[in-house]
């Protein structure tokens, strides 16, 4: 069910669902979990965000995101999903899409994304000796943005 419903998300435009929270949910009722046998349910809170800057899979481009906890009720930190919970002016790095997630949503005027286009140009560099080596020749047509 939850392959299913990250299908469905991503056929609607959320490309990077994230999971909030997930806690299994209790029955309760003898004749009812007989009848299911082995069968568990789960209760997950995702939050989704439609943006096209988001890529199908989570890539490390050097970003760095500090939340200024000026969130009401989340002076301390935000929870942006099950594995990114961001402490008040601690910078953490992040991937790409939760740089987007934080920069260009109703988010941006609470956190401040760096790009750290040393680390970035850094590994494009890496990137392009490594397929240099394994093709033993050099490799044409690399493009490098870099986005301030």
């Amino acid at each position: 069910a939850r392959v299913d419903f990250k299908r469905i998300c991503h056929r609607v435009g959320f490309v990077d669902p994230r999971v909030v929270s997930s806690r299994p949910m209790v029955v309760g009722d003898k004749k009812l979990e007989a009848i299911l046998g082995n069968s568990k349910f789960y209760s997950i809170t995702y939050r989704l965000f439609k943006l096209k800057s988001l890529e199908t899979l989570c890539e490390d481009y050097g970003q760095v995101a500090t939340y200024h906890g000026t969130l009401p009720g989340h002076e301390h930190n935000y929870t942006l999903d099950d594995h990114h919970v961001f402490i008040k002016n601690k910078p953490m790095l992040v991937c790409g899409n939760s740089a987007s997630m934080v920069s260009e949503t109703f988010l941006k005027k609470h956190f401040t994304v760096l790009v750290t286009e040393i680390l970035t140009m850094a590994f494009l560099i890496a990137r392009h000796r490594q397929l240099q080596q394994q093709r033993h020749q050099p490799v044409e047509g690399w493009i490098v943005l870099l986005i301030e």
